[in-house]
């Protein structure tokens, strides 16, 4: 078998034997130690020997990769005029991310009070430090801000700029739930880690975001609360995994995925290192998985299920989670 792109030989994707998904586990626990044996050159033949035995590995990475470069392969072979897409998409990434930066996180609101007061809007910018004043109001605003700087803002970009559907940028739902195995491999990987680190007091004190106070009962502020967080992923992997990995990949095939991973790192910075390293890994899959399926409604799920979690076992180790 042969890529037909390149005429370079292929090899097959792994069947599904008897217990496969058990070995799929397994395996993805080793992949850490064998990605550094991967650092040693006389190893790295049977490390990738080793990797494309998995079907996870071919579903993740080997078969996004064939297509996007097969894609982009095709564009280039347009010519060489300059792809004005691309640089919309990377520009405007960079107006958004410095938007919600300056003006959307709630301890900036400042800025906005001030542009108003410039304006001569002094009355708005007074009832603005008004509502600022209660604390979920204030996650409301820094909510509201990822909605807008990460979905409504490209989503517009979309439609009246490029002329193009939504569902092509990760939104469509056909063939979102394929291979959903995947995600609920990684989720169950990841949550023996959570419900551990759930029990030290540093989790405790920054989860949920929402700190219920005393004697007040989860609805309808913490729920509320909740509902805007998973409208906020959703935006979130729109504009990262939506926005950035698809408008890109006819340019730059599957290292749209790396280039998209390189700022939704950055937006890490200031939290704790093991969860800012692992945005990097985070990113890459779920960039990946998107290529594939050409779908982000999956990755939405992993998202907010982990930090959903989070919130919940909090709750429950300081007692809140069923009282009132």
């Amino acid at each position: 078998m042969t890529d037909p792109t390149t005429h370079e030989p292929l090899d097959d994707m792994p069947a599904k034997p008897p217990g496969w998904l058990i070995r799929e586990v397994l395996r993805l626990y080793t992949y850490p130690f064998v990605l550094l044996m991967w650092l040693v050159p006389p190893l790295q033949a049977r490390v990738s020997a080793y990797m494309r035995q998995s079907l996870m590995v071919w579903k993740v990475f080997v078969l996004p990769f064939r297509e996007a470069q097969a894609e982009a392969r095709a564009t280039a072979n347009g010519g060489g005029t300059v792809d004005r897409k691309a640089i919309q998409v990377l520009v405007v990434t960079a107006l958004c991310l410095t938007a919600l930066e300056y003006f959307g996180m709630s301890n900036r609101y400042s800025m906005v009070t001030d542009v108003l007061r410039a304006l001569g809007l002094d009355g708005a910018a007074t009832r603005l430090d008004v509502f600022m004043g209660d604390q979920l109001h204030r996650l409301m605003y820094w909510a509201i801000a990822c909605l807008t700087c990460y979905f409504f803002v490209p989503a517009l970009v979309v439609k009246l700029v490029f002329r193009e559907r939504l569902s092509d940028y990760g939104l469509k739902l056909g063939g979102a739930f394929s291979d959903a195995w995947i995600y609920v491999l990684f989720f169950g990987t990841v949550a023996p880690a959570l419900v551990a680190v759930s029990y030290t007091p540093h989790f405790q004190q920054v989860y949920p975001f929402y700190d219920v106070p005393p004697g007040e009962a989860l609805w309808p502020r913490f729920w509320s609360w909740e509902v805007l967080y998973f409208a906020q992923f959703f935006a979130l992997e729109f504009f990262f995994r939506g926005f950035l990995v698809h408008g890109l990949r006819h340019r730059f095939g599957w290292y749209s995925v790396v280039a998209m991973a390189v700022p939704y790192c950055m937006i890490h910075y200031g939290k704790p290192l093991p969860e800012t390293l692992g945005a990097i890994i985070a990113g890459v899959v779920l960039g990946s998985l998107s290529l594939k399926s050409r779908s982000i409604w999956l990755g939405v799920a992993i998202h907010t299920s982990v930090a959903i979690s989070m919130d919940l076992l909090s709750l429950s180790h300081k007692g809140l989670l069923f009282a009132g």
